[in-house]
């Protein structure tokens, strides 16, 4: 007998990444937000708030830019304390390097910024649904008066020599979300998405400007809100058909997930799977 879960469905505030996790894995969703399976951090995720954490205190006015790279270095073994997988080799000493080099050139200077808000809360309600979405930062820039909806990823961007298109269109479809319910809910119009990529050195790469328009918000919100409706329809929430990187090393309901406990049990060290 197939169960009902519509009672939380219907409760749910739903998010980028819930959605997004519904589209990698749908047990993982399951795991994560109906059974609400305890989590378990890993060093990317980390890092990633290691990084958001210190970009924070600049923009917060409690640090100079001349002291951002003093406090990520100082910082990052109190904050990062998970072990990281096996694979990639020397990854802990790459991140911390890159990081590093980031904060040591990073040049943006505050004044000349209004900040509107920051890492804030934001509910929706669109079709009976809820939504919800948290931006890293909205700035005013003062010369311009544009409103700049920016956004730190620590994942790199580049392929090789080329730019991933895929990932930076998943990129984009989150920040359009973002940019559509800023505008219905705060009544502020996002001229420009700025997404800063922490760990890339060419500073082309390093910063992508993305144009914004009304169109790509509803086409967004239309994707995501048909996305949602598939998550209430689910009634299989199949895992993943093998254990990948993403399962041994990522996902955080994965001591919860049969695939994962069948194959390594409940230790989670030296879990890596290599393809």
């Amino acid at each position: 007998m197939t169960q009902d879960f519509s009672f939380i469905l219907d409760s749910l505030k739903f998010s980028n990444s819930s959605v997004n996790s519904f589209e990698t894995c749908s047990l993982m969703f399951k795991l994560s937000y109906i059974d609400a399976k305890e989590k378990i951090e890993n060093f990317y995720s980390q890092f990633g708030n290691h990084v958001h954490r210190t970009l924070e205190m600049y923009f917060d006015n409690k640090l100079e830019i001349f002291q951002l790279a003093n406090y990520y270095a100082e910082n990052f073994g109190v904050n990062i304390t998970v072990a990281p997988p096996p694979f990639p080799k020397d990854l802990v000493s790459k991140y911390f390097e890159d990081g590093l080099t980031f904060f040591n050139d990073f040049s943006w200077d505050r004044d000349g910024l209004e900040i509107l808000f920051r890492e804030d809360f934001i509910n929706s309600k669109i079709d009976n649904i809820e939504l919800v979405v948290k931006p890293d930062l909205v700035v005013r820039e003062k010369e311009t008066n544009q409103v700049i909806l920016i956004d730190y990823k620590t994942a790199k961007i580049m392929k090789g020599k080329y730019i991933d298109k895929k990932k930076l269109e998943e990129y984009k479809k989150q920040m359009f979300l973002y940019s559509y319910i800023i505008g219905k809910e705060k009544g502020i119009s996002i001229d420009k998405i700025k997404l800063l990529f922490i760990r890339e050195k060419d500073p082309l790469a390093q910063i992508q400007e993305v144009c914004y328009t009304q169109e790509d918000g509803e086409n967004t919100i239309k994707e995501f809100l048909e996305t949602v409706s598939k998550i209430k329809a689910e009634s299989e929430w199949k895992s993943k058909q093998k254990i990948d990187y993403f399962c041994s090393e990522i996902c955080s309901v994965r001591l919860s997930c049969p695939l994962y406990v069948s194959k390594f049990g409940l230790d989670i060290s030296n879990q890596f799977v290599q393809e």
